[in-house]
């Protein structure tokens, strides 16, 4: 028997016939560019049904940059 460990956070995703990394990379809450990078991707549009990418963990993408509220006046 065979056995591999995976470190903890390490998440590989099989992907399926018409999906797109745009698509999987929306479901797992990361962006196409993290996914790009973490797997040495050269061709984006390359990508195969069947072939095993990794999934960044621990990544946060934040739509709206927090706005910052002004102290109230103490005069």
């Amino acid at each position: 028997t065979t056995s591999t460990t995976v470190p903890p956070g390490q998440r590989f995703y099989t992907i399926k016939p018409g999906e797109t990394l745009g698509v999987i990379a929306a479901s797992f809450e990361v962006t196409v560019q993290s996914i790009v990078d973490i797997n040495g991707l050269a061709n984006p549009d390359a990508i195969q049904a069947g072939q095993t990418i990794e999934i960044p963990s621990g990544i946060v993408v934040v739509e709206n940059l927090p706005t910052t509220v002004a102290a109230p006046s103490t005069t």
